[in-house]
């Protein structure tokens, strides 16, 4: 194990995903396991040095799963709230180890999280980024398309993560992210 993988084990496996495995490829990149589906971080540059993480998954056979089919594989609400938020954490090692560090980097949460969490958006990924020592670094989160449906929702919601300090966006019809004004 490398010392960072070390540090996160120590840190946050450990506190919140103990039965949700992590490795790194031979190529350096950490990828998390779940019922036997490979977890992969892709970071998209957005430009003026920000980027958005995404997931890639891959099936034991190589085949792409979508993050949707994943979540309805989770057999309670509850494990899909912690895999939104261990899908994050890969994406904050692999963040961790990259030589620029994009300012911001936003990350989506899933409808699973925002369904399972009533109260307090953020404040268990704020947690998180303490225990990394990334609490100074500026972070997004990028709301489902799911929350447009219910606009009050969803200013609720992004302002509980405010709150904790997050950037607040959603995607946009270009395929990219916008800017959730307040």
């Amino acid at each position: 194990m490398t010392d960072l993988l070390d540090f996160f084990t120590s840190r946050v496996q450990s506190q919140y995903f103990s039965g949700f495995p992590i490795y790194q490829s031979a190529e350096g990149a950490f990828y998390g396991e779940y019922m036997k589906i490979r977890l992969f971080s892709r970071f998209d540059e957005l430009g003026d040095g920000q980027a958005l993480a995404s997931l890639v998954g891959l099936t034991a056979l190589g085949t792409p799963i979508e993050p949707a089919t994943l979540y309805r594989l989770s057999p309670t609400s509850q494990s899909a709230a912690v895999l939104d938020r261990f899908i994050r954490s890969i994406h904050l090692l692999n963040f961790l180890q990259q030589p620029t560090r994009y300012q911001p980097l936003y990350l989506g949460v899933s409808s699973a999280l925002i369904d399972e969490v009533h109260g307090e958006h953020g404040r268990t990924f704020r947690d998180i980024l303490q225990r990394l020592d990334l609490d100074g670094h500026p972070f997004g989160i990028v709301l489902p398309d799911e929350l447009a449906a219910a606009p009050a929702r969803r200013r609720q919601i992004a302002a509980n993560y405010r709150r904790h300090g997050f950037l607040v966006a959603v995607y946009d019809a270009a395929g990219g992210i916008a800017p959730l004004a307040e």
